[in-house]
């Protein structure tokens, strides 16, 4: 008999050692109901089996009499375990991380487990809520869901099609197989997990996370591009990306066309303030598409992209670690203007930046933590695997603010990412002491995010963990982005290393 489908449960459970095979056997039984293959629930299971660990050990010290929630979402798209908890904050840099390349047969493999969390899920985040509490979320996309899983012939070469005609429009969802195949033929398996499953694409569009854009040939009707409009639960701004054109179809300026379409229909969406792009910086190709199309550099993240990237026809391999220059455009022109306490070390530049934009913003007296009631700092951060870089989201300063952000900061670094990315209010008073006190720890500036955090305007600070920067092999050539680049140069030249 076929089980029924279960959209939410919910397991309540003591924070001991002695119900950790309760924790996992109800998380397992999840993954069963959700119809996972055998490897992919064994996957889950030890994963799981790192996270609620954690909680059990350093959350409450294993103390039976505290307890902690567990809830597993079971959707058609995706398989979210959520670990709620209100105990100490857990410290993982204190725990001595797994390195598969230095491990000898003499020594324990201290770390595994949270080495499998990342290596099993395809999405690990942590939520620090304040007063409310810490989530970790772990979720994992089913194999069988996966494009490829009912294809013969997915890395059949084909031939480059020349003279045909394209329509552009608006996604469907039985475009998303389509996109799926896109992706694959642009980028192999190295592009992010979800866009491999056709049912997440489908979720992504009705949830309003992502807006799709396909060009479709008028020969075939066969799905050869896609664009997107990406949102992180704030409609305020959206990133243009998940951009890819089949081989056998490029050269024909279906992406600029595409592009065009987007930013044309961007117009009419409501609550769109801001569109941005992440441009590479190892050639110019990529920074102007967007640049010809009144986009406007407003920061640059160093050391994003992988080093062995390869952009084919555009530019080869990357030899470092490449940048991505952000670049962004206003979208609506309207007239309100938005009062914010700028840092003043950066206040100039960060004036002209959004002059550019033709936003309105009314700079007022900073504070200090002494001049404002308490609240509770709220933290978010996550790890971007494909990127192996992470991003920090920062909001409601107290002075115990840079402490937490310090804490995060040493987390990630034990975890060996490369770069870190921390996202601050720039509508917040206390701004200014929080992001001197930021810069002692080693972030140095990196640019604006207009609306970047809970619709806010966002100053972006960054952290290079044990890398240097080479920033003669970056080619940028439009001013405003150049001058903004030496002033990062600057910055980067007079941190702090810790």
């Amino acid at each position: 008999m076929k089980k029924s489908y279960v959209p939410k449960v919910r397991l309540n459970i003591p924070s001991n050692n002695v119900f950790l095979e309760t924790a996992l056997g109800f998380i397992e039984n999840c993954a069963e109901v959700f119809n996972f293959e055998d490897q992919e629930i064994f996957q889950i299971r030890l994963a799981s089996e790192e996270a609620v660990s954690n909680i059990i050990k350093h959350a409450f010290s294993n103390d039976i009499t505290e307890s902690f929630e567990i809830i597993c979402l079971l959707e058609k798209t995706e398989f979210k375990i959520i670990l709620y908890e209100k105990g100490k904050p857990f410290e993982i840099e204190k725990i001595i991380q797994y390195d598969p390349k230095s491990v000898d047969v003499e020594c324990d493999a201290k770390g595994l487990g949270s080495f499998l969390i990342q290596k099993y899920m395809d999405v690990v985040e942590y939520k620090n809520m304040g007063r409310e509490g810490k989530e970790t979320i772990l979720i994992k996309y089913p194999k069988s869901q996966r494009f490829d899983s009912t294809l013969c012939a997915v890395n059949q070469k084909r031939e480059k099609i020349e003279n045909f005609t394209f329509s552009i429009r608006e996604f469907k969802d039985e475009d998303a197989i389509g996109i799926s195949e896109c992706a694959y033929s642009a980028y192999g398996y190295t592009y992010e997990p979800y866009i491999y499953y056709p049912s997440k694409i489908v979720q992504m569009n009705q949830t309003k996370k992502m807006h799709s854009f396909i060009a479709q040939c008028d020969l075939n009707n066969e799905i050869i591009s896609h664009v997107g409009l990406k949102y992180d639960n704030n409609p305020f701004v959206a990133e243009v990306g998940v951009a890819f054109v089949k081989k056998e179809y490029r050269g024909n300026h279906v992406f600029n066309d595409v592009l065009d379409y987007v930013l044309d229909q961007s117009k009419s969406i409501i609550d769109l303030k801001c569109i941005f792009g992440r441009a590479v910086t190892s050639h110019t190709i990529s920074q102007n598409v967007l640049l010809d199309r009144g986009f406007i550099a407003t920061a640059i993240t160093l050391a994003l992209f992988p080093s062995d990237v390869d952009f084919k026809d555009i530019s080869g391999a990357v030899v470092q670690k490449d940048a991505a220059l952000f670049v962004s455009i206003n979208t609506n022109h309207d007239t309100n203007i938005r009062d914010v306490y700028l840092p003043k070390k950066h206040q100039n530049i960060i004036v002209d930046i959004f002059k550019s934009l033709d936003y309105n913003i009314s700079v007022k007296e900073i504070k200090n933590y002494d001049d404002k009631g308490s609240k509770s700092t709220k933290i978010d951060y996550k790890i971007i695997d494909i990127f192996n870089c992470a991003e920090i989201y920062c909001s409601s300063y107290t002075k115990d603010s840079v402490t937490k952000i310090h804490s995060v900061l040493k987390t990630l670094c034990v975890s060996r990412v490369d770069a870190i990315y921390l996202y601050l209010d720039l509508e917040d008073e206390l701004l200014d002491v929080v992001v001197k006190e930021c810069e002692e720890l080693g972030f140095f500036f990196a640019g604006v995010l207009p609306f970047g955090i809970d619709t806010h305007h966002a100053i972006m600070l960054q952290y290079l963990n044990n890398l240097d920067f080479d920033f003669d092999a970056m080619k940028i050539t439009n001013p405003h982005a150049k001058f903004l680049q030496d002033y990062i140069l600057e910055c980067y030249n007079e941190r702090e290393v810790m």
